[in-house]
């Protein structure tokens, strides 16, 4: 089939209409989306009010409290507020148990990689897309699953994500954020 210059300048304008239209619609589709890095990190839990005026401090030698000891430790302890969440917890454990099951080894909790599959979850609830967070770790993702269980066995039964999960990794993390009934779910691996 052959076009004239004038029937073809005709489909082009008209395809050109429609892209505009298309883009200018208000719908998400042509709305810029706000990165991760752009979104406020989740607070760790208050300290409550007496901890202000130091009534609740911790008594004793200041060496023996846990944080204040070599600076690997206090960056490890600065996030047990999200380590050691059971929901965290649950996911780890499940995800090393599946690696078992393949005789491969478990991987570490870190807390870096939490923060970021939380602060990515949280992204994701806040904004209501589901999407990648672009970082420079294998990351998968789930939306919807009310448990834990669930929310593994999606993982498993999904060739790319089970391939992730059982990957040559060291060190995962893992967050959640829940919203309007929705649940998003991160795991990191690196």
């Amino acid at each position: 089939m052959r076009l004239d210059w004038a029937t073809a300048a005709c489909v082009a304008t008209s395809l050109l209409v429609v892209a505009q239209a298309v883009l200018a619609e208000p719908s998400r589709r042509g709305t810029r989306k706000p990165s991760v890095a752009e979104q406020p990190l989740p607070k760790p839990p208050r300290k409550p009010a007496g901890d202000r005026d130091g009534a609740n401090q911790p008594t004793g030698n200041a060496a023996e409290q846990p944080g204040n000891g070599t600076p690997k430790e206090s960056r490890r302890n600065r996030h047990r507020w999200l380590t050691e969440h059971p929901v965290i917890q649950e996911m780890w454990k499940q995800c090393n148990a599946e690696r078992a099951r393949y005789g491969l080894p478990p991987l570490k909790l870190s807390p870096s990689l939490c923060l970021d599959a939380q602060r990515h979850a949280q992204w994701m609830a806040d904004t209501g897309w589901y999407q990648h967070s672009a970082l420079p770790w294998a990351e998968i993702i789930h939306h919807g699953p009310q448990t834990v269980t669930d929310c593994i066995n999606g993982w498993i039964y999904s060739p790319p994500h089970h391939g992730i999960m059982l990957g040559g990794f060291r060190e995962c993390g893992f967050g959640y954020m829940q919203r309007d009934g929705f649940t998003y779910w991160v795991g990191m691996f690196r």
